[in-house]
């Protein structure tokens, strides 16, 4: 009875947690509410252990994290600013706790269930939250009321996600107003990365669940199409979603075409990743320290003290070459274990809802950075405890 009462206030202060990362963690004066009610809920998560005395759980993510935090505290020694490493190393030894928390709390596919409830809410609050609250009258990226636009966009992004997963694979309709108004906030945001995001994780899902035949696949091409069709008319013929987010994608596609852009943002990035792999190429093992990036280009021509806006850069001259691949290592580890579980007859949809999110993050890291991201750590601990969930029965 304890224990079951234990659960049930683990469960609240696990939502009320999900909850604060939409409307705290991205504003600086209140970041704070969020990180305490985190630490709460974990201090809660191990007494429940303790008291249950229940086995602890490692799974090859939390192993591969732990190498990678360990690979981040070495690069002190080849580091431009020893300091940075610190730092950053303390960030991910909270977010390492708060994995191994999360994978041995999720013993049940039922607890799971449950979270991605609490994402879909919280991202459905945060999108109203963001129509009250922003001006109409004027042509501009929204959602700035609760922080950076593209990271808001990106968490309202995973929101949609686990909604779009119960609307096809459980034809649960009540969701499908909650998508797409969260799909309308994406695109008021202004952000490419989150409409890409979101864009990736949808095709992933409707093609590995449409895989086992040739029609099923047929079915599934044209799906695709019809999906980008209705996205094209919907950016680009609504004036006030083109003048937000069609005129930056346009921006995006003639660079990509070599048409070339002014657009700073990109022509910046673009030399970002020059240069970082540049300065890759001098360290290649162990880079010149975690988070020392920064350091690196603001000595660089035109360069300032910042991050380099792409996953793959940060963590390639950070750690170099060995925590490059102990970082993604973790993440296929993942992966693989989903596949296996599909070749074992799971036919779950939510399994390629995760391997679709870790996948999407890949692609999208060329734009950001989110190897200490909280958002990215929860949706990782998650999948990783699901496969051990099938693992164990």
């Amino acid at each position: 009875m304890a224990s079951k009462s234990l659960t049930i206030i683990i469960e609240c202060v696990l939502f009320l947690y999900i909850f604060s990362l939409y409307l705290f963690t991205f504003r600086a004066d209140y970041n704070v509410y969020s990180n305490l009610i985190g630490l709460l809920m974990m201090g809660l998560i191990w007494l429940d252990i303790i008291l249950a005395n229940k086995d602890l759980r490692i799974s090859q993510y939390s192993i591969m994290l732990i190498a990678f935090v360990a690979i981040s505290l070495l690069t002190y020694f080849v580091a431009l600013d020893g300091g940075l490493v610190f730092s950053k190393t303390i960030t991910l030894v909270q977010l390492l706790v708060l994995s191994v928390s999360l994978i041995n709390y999720f013993d049940h596919v039922k607890k799971i269930e449950h979270v991605i409830l609490y994402f879909i809410f919280s991202g459905f609050y945060a999108s109203i939250y963001i129509l009250l609250n922003s001006n109409f009258d004027t042509l501009s990226r929204m959602g700035g009321e609760l922080g950076n636009q593209n990271e808001i966009g990106m968490i309202i992004a995973i929101s949609s996600i686990f909604a779009f997963y119960l609307i096809v694979s459980e034809l649960k309709l009540v969701y499908i107003p909650i998508f797409l108004v969260m799909v309308g906030v994406i695109i008021l945001t202004g952000s490419r990365k989150a409409i890409l995001f979101l864009f990736l994780n949808m095709v992933m899902i409707i093609f590995l669940k449409n895989k086992d035949s040739f029609m099923k696949r047929i079915k599934a091409i044209v799906i695709i199409a019809g999906l980008m069709l209705i996205g094209y008319l919907i950016i680009f013929n609504n004036p006030i979603f083109y003048d937000i987010l069609g005129d930056r994608i346009e921006a995006m596609f003639d660079f990509i075409t070599g048409k070339g852009t002014s657009e700073g943002s990109i022509n910046e990035r673009t030399a970002m990743i020059t240069y970082g792999v540049d300065f890759w190429k001098n360290r290649p093992l162990l880079g010149y320290g975690i988070d020392n990036y920064r350091e690196l280009y603001a000595l660089a021509p035109s360069g300032r003290d910042t991050y380099s806006h792409n996953n793959f850069i940060e963590v390639m001259v950070g750690t170099g070459l060995i925590g490059l691949m102990i970082y993604y290592l973790g993440q296929g580890s993942v992966i693989w274990d989903m596949m296996i579980l599909r070749l074992r007859g799971n036919r779950e949809i939510l399994k390629y809802t995760f391997i679709g999110i870790i996948v999407a993050y890949f692609f999208i890291g060329t734009s950001l950075v989110y190897y200490d991201s909280k958002h990215f750590i929860i949706l990782m601990s998650i999948a990783s405890a699901y496969t051990c969930i099938h693992a164990e029965t």
